[in-house]
């Protein structure tokens, strides 16, 4: 045996989250250089509605695109006029950047306006508007178990197929933790005629208690078996760290025996688990 893997295109994208205090720009430098070993086919920098936040986000994306290359900056478009969407990503698009994530993103606090007239309220709108700037590689979100709130699983099936038909690139799902669920969405998706890559998004679970309030506010069910694993466990125990670890790699194992060669994953700016499970992928394969 050559040991050569027998998925040679397997891969991986990244996402972090921006600092906002000086120690957490020391420590992303660190996390950054971790990730930039690894090779991702891009890094993805998450964003709110929120304009403070957005600021962080064009930071550290131009950070990001200087010293790697492959950056893929969220933007929001709830709260936002298509003129400050215009401004944002006519700057994106001078700089070089091309690849984007298009998210409606949280509801604005209440009494919040976008300066400008036409705000944005749907993701589609975003994407369209994207589209017309420039030809950016679009990513947008796809939820396996149903938007919290969309009015019913054919309904939200039918926006992901509104934004991809109104020009983008793929799809990257919210996180899951059976693998099954994506498999059986993978299914409905291309029989609703959606052809663009559908990129699982998995997140290390670094801290059980934290990730049950993640997956409360989106929909993504959690499975009393991992409940029951996960009692009485401190995050940063041995047991806690290898449990997570199992679950992620059998999550993956899972969906690459289904032919899922491209992976998101939800990072929190964590590097040890990301960075073992994507060595991993990458020589095992």
């Amino acid at each position: 045996m050559s040991g050569a893997p027998s998925h040679p295109d397997i891969d991986f994208s990244l996402e972090i989250f921006p600092p906002k205090t000086d120690v957490g720009e020391a420590r992303l430098q660190q996390v950054l250089r971790t990730f930039y070993e690894l090779k991702p086919a891009f890094i993805s920098v998450t964003s709110a509605s929120r304009r403070s936040v957005a600021d962080f986000t064009w930071a550290t994306s131009n950070l990001v695109h200087e010293e790697y290359g492959k950056v893929a900056p969220h933007i929001t478009c709830s709260g936002k006029s298509r003129a400050e969407i215009e401004r944002l990503a006519a700057g994106y698009r001078a700089r070089r950047i091309s690849r984007i994530v298009a998210l409606r993103g949280d509801a604005p606090p209440r009494g919040a306006r976008g300066s400008g007239n036409e705000p944005l309220r749907h993701a589609v709108q975003l994407v369209r508007q994207l589209k017309r700037i420039a030809d950016f590689d679009i990513s947008v979100a796809a939820y396996p178990e149903t938007h919290p709130e969309a009015s019913s699983a054919a309904a939200d099936l039918a926006h992901l197929k509104e934004k991809v038909d109104a020009g983008a690139n793929r799809a990257i799902s919210q996180f899951f933790f059976d693998p099954d669920v994506f498999l059986r969405f993978r299914d409905r998706v291309v029989a609703a005629g959606v052809s663009v890559p559908l990129v699982p998004g998995l997140l290390p679970i670094l801290n059980f208690e934290r990730m049950t309030g993640f997956a409360d506010k989106c929909n993504a069910d959690v499975p009393q078996f991992l409940r029951r694993m996960f009692e009485g466990l401190q995050p940063q125990s041995l047991d806690h760290k290898l449990l997570a670890m199992n679950i992620l790699s059998y999550q993956i194992g899972r969906l690459i025996a289904e032919g899922v060669t491209r992976f998101h994953f939800y990072t929190l700016n964590e590097t040890t688990l990301i960075r073992h499970v994507c060595r991993w992928m990458r020589m095992a394969f």
